[in-house]
């Protein structure tokens, strides 16, 4: 009776912004480990994890930064960086998995950007074990080229990984700590779900029409389901009766009917609709709306949009809370809100955005309209000597790619005569930073 109410109360809720977060924050995605703990990945621009808790309060942030010997003997003595892109949790919440989307240092030079094709085109690269409650690395596993997303089984047995730039799917043995297999689906690879009995995952590859379907136990492709143009985020209800796909190049979410392997519903919810989020009780699909700048709510039974609210610009990660019913949104321009749907007398009434900022100088060495052409050109730098990082201008709503802080503009003279030779038309810029 309480779940019956609690599904007819949040159907008919308003969500509202009761937080926004900035500071040091490239979130590419956000999730929630479903013990209080929610954890951002920054990305290549800040090469950390960020975590938060309950009271939306920044507990933790973890550099992506390690020993070399954490992953490989041969690179002991060194020290290298991340570039922390999507996290899974095991299902207790104590351990999170963290995708790189490339690693940097020592040993990884070749060029990785997001229209490579083929392992051959870059280094394979590492998924981080971190121990929630320590926040410590533990572990570091090898797997493909750009891995992106991540999925734990419900018995935990093993770690599904979607391999970008090889066009495969790793298996994660979670005892043994190592990738046992390498499942070939197609190129790029992205979203993954699994099903509550841990037969099989569903695997988006967004080349494509369809989701690829996994056999978990004979580790081969046991069929596909066609849904529409370059699927990106699944999620699968907790019946195992329908799975929910982001359409990327329909700019539509479909509902897939699992014993019939076929598309039941498809709405539009806005523009390029990415990451997805289901309640506990199946009742409500929270999708983020990238080029829209909102996030929509949805109603399951019927896919009807019941409302969409605006986020600040480039929603890309979304998770929920159910104890305190808050959707977490990461967007990509350096935010995270907090929208709540609980009674606002239950609520933090706090709206605002946490800043302790400084001046700072910093070298623009290019500047795009879209976010995905500065990943490209920052992809295509030598960011082993210099730190390049993405800066969104919100007035002029541009991406610039940007290189060093610096706390004087005598300071930027000798790094900015060597980029010069590469990019004359390199600049000094000064901005704060929070």
């Amino acid at each position: 009776m309480l779940l019956q109410f609690l599904s007819v109360y949040n159907l008919k809720a308003q969500p509202f912004l009761i937080k926004k977060i900035s500071g040091g924050l490239s979130p590419k995605s956000i999730v929630h480990n479903g013990q209080g703990l929610f954890f951002a990945q920054n990305m290549i621009y800040n090469h950390t994890v960020t975590v938060f808790n309950r009271k939306l309060q920044l507990i933790k942030r973890i550099s992506d930064r390690v020993p070399g010997s954490l992953l490989d003997s041969i690179f002991k003595g060194k020290f290298i960086k991340g570039s922390p892109v999507e996290v899974a949790f095991s299902h207790n919440g104590k351990y999170a998995w963290v995708s790189n989307y490339r690693m940097y240092g020592h040993g990884f030079n070749k060029t990785i950007y997001d229209t490579c094709r083929g392992q051959a085109s870059c280094d394979n690269s590492f998924i981080y074990k971190i121990n929630t409650e320590t926040f410590v690395i533990e572990k570091a596993i090898k797997v493909g080229c750009v891995p992106k997303f991540l999925a734990t089984s419900p018995n935990d047995k093993y770690l599904i990984v979607s391999n970008w730039c090889s066009g495969s799917i790793s298996i994660v043995d979670i005892e043994k700590e190592e990738s046992v297999k390498e499942i070939s689906v197609g190129s790029y690879p992205r979203g993954i779900a699994i099903d509550s009995k841990s037969n099989y995952a569903y695997v988006s590859v967004m080349s494509s029409y369809h989701v690829t379907i996994i056999n978990l136990s004979t580790f081969k492709v046991s069929g596909k389901i066609k849904c529409g143009q370059s699927p990106r985020h699944l999620n699968i209800d907790s019946k195992d009766q329908f799975l929910y796909a982001t359409l990327n190049g329909e700019n539509a979410i479909c509902k897939i009917d699992l014993s019939r392997k076929k598309v039941i519903s498809k709405i539009s919810t806005g523009k390029n609709p990415r990451s997805m989020v289901l309640t506990p009780d199946d009742s409500l699909l929270y999708v983020v709306n990238y080029s829209s700048h909102t996030f929509s709510k949805i109603e399951t039974s019927e896919m009807k949009i019941l409302k969409t609210i605006k986020t600040e610009t480039y929603p890309i990660g979304i998770t929920y809370d159910p104890l305190d019913k808050n959707i977490w949104v990461s967007c990509y321009t350096g935010y995270i809100c907090i929208y709540s749907e609980a009674p606002p007398s239950f609520t933090n009434k706090e709206n605002e955005i946490d800043k302790k900022s400084v001046d700072i100088y910093t070298i623009v060495v290019g500047a795009f309209k879209e976010a995905d052409n500065a990943e490209v050109f920052i992809g295509q730098l030598n960011t082993n000597e210099m730190e390049f990082f993405i800066d969104f201008d919100t007035t002029k709503e541009i991406f610039r790619v940007c290189c060093g802080k610096y706390k004087t503009k005598k300071e930027t003279i000798i790094p900015l005569n060597s980029l010069k030779k590469l990019y004359p038309d390199s600049w000094v810029k000064r901005a704060v930073v929070q």
